[in-house]
């Protein structure tokens, strides 16, 4: 299959988008920085209930998740696109990234013996 034989900078180049780690929701949670700027950002950030402060309902490790909101700010998009909700503005990140670090997180039990 095709897909099997593209690496990740053969995808970026064809795609003409940079493909950006952004763990915390999941461990390979990924975005894509398109180069005018906007920032498709998958489960890294959410717009809309149940959300509040645009912070994803399922986190699987904190303080990757915290790491990549910070890499979001970094990179600078001119907009967010979540998976959930409506696009929005960096700014929206900046003034909420200290309340993850009052998140408690829930794991799921393993119900399987």
């Amino acid at each position: 299959m095709l897909l099997d034989r593209l690496t990740k900078s053969t995808l970026e180049e064809k795609l003409n988008v940079s493909i950006i780690n952004l763990p915390g929701h999941t461990s390979d949670s990924i975005g894509l920085l398109l180069e005018d700027g906007f920032l498709f950002c998958g489960d890294a950030a959410m717009n809309g209930f149940p959300s509040l402060n645009k912070v994803i309902i399922w986190i699987e490790d904190i303080e990757e998740y915290k790491k990549s909101w910070e890499l979001m700010l970094e990179l600078s998009p001119k907009k967010i696109y979540p998976s959930h909700g409506r696009p929005f503005m960096k700014e929206e990140l900046k003034k909420n990234i200290n309340k993850i670090d009052n998140i408690e997180i829930y794991p799921l039990k393993n119900s399987v013996k």
